[in-house]
């Protein structure tokens, strides 16, 4: 049995909610053992924006996500700000239309609450519109094997 993590959603959405098993799954696939009650926490947060412009905005999110998180992880659900912590992962997808996209993003952070986090990584896509919750579950495999490990960023163009 590998090591246990506790995951843990930043918000209590519906998508989020449904997004975890989507995780748990690859997580276990990946050799890790999830526990309610694991002290490490692997915290997830997803964000969609439909704004004009998402291509630009997911280069502009992935640049903020430096100062975007905080220097510990919350005993709770919610992510402060991780400032010192820059990601490991970043991997950013785009579409080869230009305009109305929307930008979507999967988030991991994983440490111990009340400590600094010891690993974060991001995946974002400037994409159409469209149902953000299976997006973000191909999203997962992606993340889930480079927890731990520093990946330089890398940009996939479909």
């Amino acid at each position: 049995m590998g090591t246990p993590l506790q995951v843990v959603a930043q918000d209590f959405t519906e998508s989020d909610i449904r997004l975890q098993p989507t995780i748990e799954r690859a997580l276990t696939a990946q050799g890790y053992a999830v526990d309610s009650q694991a002290a490490l926490q692997l915290v997830y947060a997803t964000q969609l924006s439909t704004e004009a412009g998402a291509e630009e905005a997911a280069d502009e999110d992935a640049a903020e996500e430096n100062g975007d998180l905080s220097d510990e992880l919350n005993t709770g659900p919610n992510m402060a700000e991780f400032k010192d912590v820059a990601p490991q992962v970043n991997l950013q997808l785009r579409h080869a239309a230009t305009t109305g996209l929307s930008n979507y993003a999967l988030s991991f952070v994983l440490g111990v609450a009340g400590q600094t986090p010891l690993w974060r990584g991001s995946v974002t896509a400037a994409l159409p519109p469209q149902d953000p919750l299976p997006i973000v579950e191909t999203m997962v495999p992606m993340l889930v094997p480079a927890i731990g490990k520093t990946v330089e960023a890398e940009h996939a163009f479909p």
